[in-house]
């Protein structure tokens, strides 16, 4: 992933990084499937638009933030990738 390339070269040793993805609890209204990938992310299955649609969003959002995590650590990068649901921050 080229934004992981970027920040693993960028960053100094040891300063420490934060990656955080707002997501929502919609994601498990989810129906998404690897099987029909370019079909539920286009909205060309018959799918509803728009709750569905944004409940896949949110699920890949996930997917994405934990796969940059884990190539982040791979790559021994002081960089963490976190992902939450805004009504769970506190203050």
């Amino acid at each position: 992933m080229l934004l992981k390339d970027v920040v693993v070269a960028s960053g100094e040793p040891g300063d420490p990084s934060r990656f955080v993805h707002v997501a929502s609890l919609m994601n498990v209204f989810s129906k998404f499937s690897p099987e029909d990938f370019d079909k539920k992310l286009h909205g060309n299955d018959g799918a509803k638009q728009g709750e569905e649609q944004y409940a896949n969003s949110k699920l890949l959002q996930i997917f994405f933030s934990d796969e940059l995590a884990r190539q982040l650590k791979e790559e021994g990068a002081n960089t963490e990738s976190v992902v939450l649901h805004p009504g769970n921050g506190r203050k």
